[in-house]
């Protein structure tokens, strides 16, 4: 079934909104072109994905062309978004940009930007890969690949590696690898050449410590 002139979808799990929505019945999928706008209908909270096509079907989307999801306080812009269980509480998505543009997102009140980005709900990672650059409060951090751990939508640790730069008030420090510890606020530096730079002078060390505030 083809269906024109704005159309919209409506079941229990999504409502669908194109310009040309193209349904087949035999496997339930469909494909949407042009403006399309879905509200997946989580009863704790919904998500709304704008998108310039999406096609898929019960288990699974693929959305393309600067692609928009909001959800909450998060969001999440990239040029295409597959997202797995879509309408289930523990579902999974993965977004990637094109060449020349980032993933942008904000998820568990950390902007990040990246080339990809793997959201698993379920296991409660995120995790980010390419040129990523992320800000939590008042640290930033540069790396190739960062992986958040939450828990009950709260960041519980944060660990980049493959060469890191962190930037926390006047302190400013590199290594191999950081682990952020959200309990104690702290963040670890571990590498042959790890070291801290701070008014005081340089620190360099196998392993350091930068404390908040001290």
């Amino acid at each position: 079934i083809t269906l024109e002139g704005r159309p919209v979808v409506n079941n229990a799990e999504r409502r669908l909104e194109a310009s040309r929505i193209r349904v087949n019945q035999n496997d339930n999928s469909f494909v949407a072109t042009n403006n399309v706008s879905t509200l997946i209908k989580d009863p704790k909270e919904p998500v709304l994905i704008k998108a310039a096509r999406a096609e898929g079907g019960s288990d699974s989307m693929l959305y393309t062309g600067d692609v928009q999801l909001w959800r909450g306080d998060a969001y999440i812009k990239a040029e295409q978004l597959n997202a797995f269980g879509e309408g289930r509480q523990k579902g999974r998505l993965r977004a990637q940009g094109k060449p020349g543009s980032k993933v942008q997102s904000n998820l568990q009140n950390i902007r990040v930007t990246s080339d990809t980005l793997d959201y698993d709900d379920a296991s409660g990672v995120i995790r980010y890969l390419g040129d990523v650059r992320s800000q939590k409060q008042d640290m930033l951090l540069e790396t190739p690949d960062m992986t958040v751990h939450f828990r009950d939508n709260n960041v519980t640790e944060i660990v980049a590696s493959g060469g890191v730069v962190v930037t926390r008030a006047d302190q400013r420090g590199t290594g191999e690898r950081a682990v952020y510890d959200a309990a104690t606020d702290i963040v670890t530096l571990t590498g042959k050449d790890a070291q801290v730079r701070d008014e005081r002078g340089l620190v360099q060390g196998s392993s350091l410590t930068i404390k908040n505030k001290g």
